[in-house]
């Protein structure tokens, strides 16, 4: 048939293709040899042999050994699958290869077991620990073991292993393989903190859902878990409403620029198969002069007419507008607003926002001074009676939720008041940190602008420098301790984790993955295995560099981290 005709036609030119493509290898400085890197670092305390050990991607098997109904495991391998065998058409050619070379001592599959092995939306503080072992050779069959407590300690399993099957010349063959090198492996890996997350803006700048995906998918391949999505802001509100369905139309940038639920519902199923949490934040106080947009609610927001050179009195960015706490229909309004959001995110935590509240703008209002004075309140009381009012309403109508506040509900006068089961994530500096342990019962997030905050070093809307300086490198966000200057152990205990803050002013969908990746990756590592002592300045250039790549090849566009000399002929180099 003309079909086998071509196949046979085809099959000699990839077999010639592939002659020369061998034939040139040793002219040029890329050697062919493939060792394994890992992203995060493996622990210390992992062991590994010498033996290079085959796989042969058309016979390799990944069984589910749960042995449970509507177990999830499946799902997790076919994440992984294509993810750990690429099929490109080259690697296709030299699967051909490396299938007629298939030795004895070839890993012939992979069984993995979970006690709780369903891709349910994760909560915090899951486990998220697995154990992995590559025997030696010479069992029969011959097969490795990934053992894990949950669906999502399967994942970080599986992303441990798809960054030890490398495909390259191994035993000086001249043709490249899938393989292992250095079996056997033992594995045992948990992070040190739970929390390992990014902050990305559409409020800003509206990222749509496919780019919120590829986000999703940059956290699953660097053992991340969470996507903050700063939801609501002064600049739009690109968020759809039942409840004030004028809210979004007046306050979203257009008509295709607005999540419905069906998207929200869409993004929360794609990340819990990749064992990632989205939490919504809702600026319930401060930013938030969308709310007022809507024509119903105009009386809702204060300073929301602030323009031009007025703008720095009253807000840290225009455009001004903070919820009005003199406006008697503003906790139902908000509480009802919020309410309506909680019940799309299924994550326990719900970020309230709360910062950057500023006294200007409402003492600017007219309504706010007569009411401030008719009920003898300080600015600060104010504030508090708004802010418990909102606590008791969600406690009411979303009773399973969490909240998260910034800093600054630690730095109120009075402080704001809050529970054990809150959340604050810090952000200027150490000042505001230890009013948080002082004045709090509160979990602790660390996002420090100094350390973490993506768009520092950039330019802001006005195209003059940001505020923040200087750019953030991704080794100095590995090499910052987010534990520094804390030295209480209970403190310490309520250290939580961290996030990277990628502010949306001028991080569009167009550009916005390289500003973030490889650098969020970076924390996420030094969140996953604090303990980066033994490492060499190598051993990290070279896995961020690997880990970079293999985000590129995975669909995850990233930035370069070092020159590909160094990645060669680190000799030369380090």
């Amino acid at each position: 048939s003309k079909s086998t005709l071509f196949d046979l036609h085809m099959g000699s030119l990839s077999w010639f293709c592939v002659a020369v493509l061998l034939l040139g290898v040793a002219a040029y400085q890329d050697t062919g040899v493939r060792k394994a890197s890992f992203w995060p670092l493996l622990p210390h305390s992992h062991t590994e042999g010498t033996t290079p050990v085959p796989i042969n991607p058309n016979t390799f098997r990944f069984s589910d050994a749960t042995g449970k109904l509507n177990s999830s495991i499946p799902l997790a391998i076919a994440i992984y699958k294509d993810v750990i065998f690429p099929k490109t058409k080259v690697q296709q050619l030299m699967r051909g290869l490396a299938r007629t070379r298939e030795a004895e001592t070839a890993l012939v599959g992979l069984d993995i077991w979970a006690a709780d092995p369903f891709a349910t939306p994760p909560q915090p503080e899951i486990d998220e620990s697995f154990t992995l072992t590559i025997p030696a050779p010479g069992s029969a069959p011959y097969t490795a073991r990934l053992q894990a407590s949950t669906y999502v300690g399967v994942l970080r399993g599986l992303e441990t292993f798809s960054q030890l099957v490398v495909f390259g010349l191994v035993n000086g063959s001249n043709t490249p393989l899938f393989h292992i090198p250095n079996a056997p492996w033992s594995i045992h890996e948990q992070p040190r903190f739970p929390h390992r997350g990014l902050l990305v803006d559409p409020a800003r700048t509206f990222l749509p859902i496919p780019t919120l995906k590829t986000m999703v998918d940059g956290l699953l391949f660097s053992k991340m878990n969470v996507l903050h999505l700063h939801m609501v802001d002064s600049q739009s509100f690109p968020l759809e409403l039942a409840s004030y369905p004028n809210i979004t139309y007046n306050g979203a940038y257009s008509a295709d620029q607005v999540y419905s639920a069906e998207d929200i519902s869409d993004l929360i199923s794609y990340a819990a198969k990749r064992g990632v949490r989205v939490i919504p934040e809702v600026e319930s106080s401060s930013h938030s002069r969308t709310f007022g947009l809507a024509p119903e609610l105009r009386q809702l927001v204060a300073c929301a007419d602030v323009s031009g050179a007025d703008w720095p009195k009253f807000c840290a960015e225009p455009p001004c507008g903070q919820i009005n706490p003199a406006e008697p229909t503003a906790v139902h309004v908000v509480s009802t607003v919020l309410a309506e959001i909680a019940g799309l995110f299924p994550d326990m935590d719900m970020h309230l926002g709360f910062d950057e509240i500023n006294q200007n703008c409402w003492l600017s209002d007219a309504r706010f001074q007569k009411y401030i004075a008719q009920n003898n309140f300080t600015v600060g009381q104010a504030l508090q009676k708004y802010y418990n009012d909102i606590r008791a309403a969600m406690q009411e109508s979303s009773p399973g939720k969490q909240f998260v506040f910034w800093e600054e509900v630690a730095l109120q006068n009075p402080p704001l008041a809050l529970n054990p089961t809150d959340t604050v994530q810090v952000w200027n500096d150490i000042t505001a940190l230890n009013a948080v342990f002082k004045n709090t019962p509160a979990k602790v997030l660390i996002s420090w602008v100094a350390d973490v905050y993506l768009d520092c070093g950039l330019t802001n809307v006005f195209g003059d420098p940001t505020w923040c300086q200087p750019f953030n490198t991704w080794l100095s966000m590995y090499q910052k301790d987010p534990l520094a200057n804390i030295t209480n152990p209970d403190y310490i205990a309520r250290v939580k984790g961290g996030e990277a803050c990628q502010w949306g002013e001028t991080a569009g969908p167009a550009s916005i993955m390289g500003m973030v990746w490889p650098r969020t990756a970076a924390y996420g590592a030094r969140l996953w295995n604090y303990d980066i002592t033994g490492y060499t300045q190598q051993d990290v250039v070279l896995g961020m560099s690997d880990h970079a790549q293999r985000l590129i090849e995975r669909g995850v566009p990233a930035s370069q981290v070092t020159v590909p000399l160094c990645w060669l002929s680190p000799e030369l180099c380090f």
